[in-house]
């Protein structure tokens, strides 16, 4: 679109930066304000300026991939040079080149009052009771699963102990060596059956644990510390 004055030109600059984000316009229009003066004192018209500046859209972007943004360190807009104000006669003007360098990207996290508070509700209300329960049910199965393991080994032993060393009398009784080796065998092997389920719910605690930590550390520091068990790194 070609423009034939300044206010036309301007207006369009601000709504490109507005589209594309660039929230601190202020010293940049003072800069093209100073552009239009310049070119006025060099007898050129409005028209011819705008023409120089070039697209304000590409401009607006320009400065928007330069992060541009409020509170950031104000860049350089398009150099008397570059614009053609000052070129020798016949010169052809270089469009939208001579920005300056974008600024140094400042680590723009901080620590949002209302998630640090947020996060000690849920702690309080949630986490302080569901992680405790939880590690005690884990335990408890893991102290189960221990226990049978060794009472059936037991009543292995002790079947055959009774078998080996025993009185004729046990011929008599409920149980034989015999069947109380073999009921033995029969719970420490179904014992052992449940080492699988104990180990997967210790792991997915220890993950439960994991996931907690870094969302503590996402709100409080900006990033993960941890990574789940069978996650590789940067994927937890």
């Amino acid at each position: 679109m070609n423009y034939t004055n300044k206010e036309q030109y301007i207006q369009a600059l601000i709504n490109a930066m507005t589209r594309c984000g660039v929230t601190d316009q202020r010293e940049i229009l003072t800069d093209f304000e100073q552009h239009f003066a310049d070119g006025a004192a060099a007898g050129e018209s409005e028209e011819q300026v705008c023409q120089k500046l070039g697209d304000p859209e590409e401009i607006a972007k320009q400065y928007a991939s330069e992060g541009f943004f409020e509170g950031q360190p104000a860049a350089q807009s398009v150099g008397a040079e570059a614009s053609g104000f000052g070129a020798e006669p016949g010169a052809v003007p270089v469009q939208n080149t001579a920005y300056a360098p974008p600024p140094v990207q400042q680590n723009s996290f901080h620590i949002d009052a209302g998630a640090v508070i947020g996060i000690i509700f849920v702690d309080l209300l949630i986490f302080s009771w569901t992680i405790p329960t939880l590690a005690s049910l884990i335990i408890a199965l893991y102290s189960v699963v221990v226990g049978l393991i060794f009472a059936g080994i037991g009543l292995f032993a002790g079947g055959v102990a009774a078998g080996a060393f025993g009185t004729p009398d046990w011929l008599y009784t409920c149980f034989s060596p015999v069947s109380t080796a073999l009921f033995g065998v029969v719970m420490t092997s179904g014992s052992l059956l449940l080492v699988g389920p104990c180990f997967a719910a210790g792991r997915g605690f220890i993950n439960i644990c994991i996931s907690i930590i870094n969302w503590h550390s996402r709100t409080l520091a900006g990033r993960n510390v941890l990574n789940k068990i069978g996650k590789k790194a940067g994927k937890a």
